[in-house]
């Protein structure tokens, strides 16, 4: 985990080093959302350019401490890469984020419609790849009432989990054909059913070693 904040501090290092150095030559006025066909329809302050390193910071730091709370935080430890692929994944989206507003602010169209359903997507892929290595605790994880009172539900609902996480991700990334706003409609409306399913499944195993 270490590492992986180590790596974090960073990306977000480099954010920050290189908002400071462009913002003198910023636009008054720099985008700060696209919507779902990829145009801004979003502006702000030049001083936004700050706020992708400033999340990224928050996250780095609140994904790294936070942890130590949790009774069972060697249990995150245990997880292997799975902890720590959140941490770079999350950080990571900030950094592509950050990019597209700086391109976007000197008139370099970029097709966010695209770029970032893919980010997305592959962030997703990720979790899902790793996601049946979190054992179990209070922090991280699929936490319901079941999957916390149970450390076999906990396995089974994380390897199912995964698998309908990599499958979402996959969907994220084949949605970018997809007309807006369906490239982000169908998706989301995916990651829904998707979660439903997981809680659904969860709760059945449940009853069945309870029973």
């Amino acid at each position: 985990m270490k590492r992986a904040f180590q790596i974090c501090i960073g990306i977000t290092i480099i954010l920050f080093v290189t908002a400071i150095c462009i913002y003198n030559i910023l636009p008054a006025r720099i985008p700060t959302h696209w919507g779902a066909s990829g145009q801004a329809d979003g502006f702000g302050g030049k001083f936004m350019i700050f706020l992708m390193p400033v999340i990224s910071l928050v996250l780095t730091f609140g994904l790294y401490y936070l942890p130590r709370i949790d009774p069972k935080r060697g249990n995150i430890e245990a997880s292997g890469m799975a902890y720590p692929a959140v941490m770079i994944s999350a950080v990571t989206i900030m950094a592509v984020i950050f990019a597209i507003t700086v391109l976007e602010s000197f008139g370099t169209r970029v097709p966010v419609n695209i770029i970032m359903p893919i980010a997305l997507g592959a962030m997703f892929v990720v979790i899902g790849g790793f996601m049946p290595q979190i054992r179990p605790n209070y922090f991280f994880g699929i936490r319901l009432p079941w999957t916390l009172a149970n450390e076999t539900v906990w396995e089974k609902t994380h390897k199912f989990g995964g698998c309908i996480f990599f499958a979402f991700g996959l969907l994220f990334i084949v949605c970018v054909i997809l007309p807006p706003p369906f490239n982000f409609a169908v998706p989301i409306a995916g990651l829904a059913v998707g979660i439903m399913v997981i809680a659904v499944y969860s709760y059945m195993e449940f009853r069945k070693i309870g029973s």
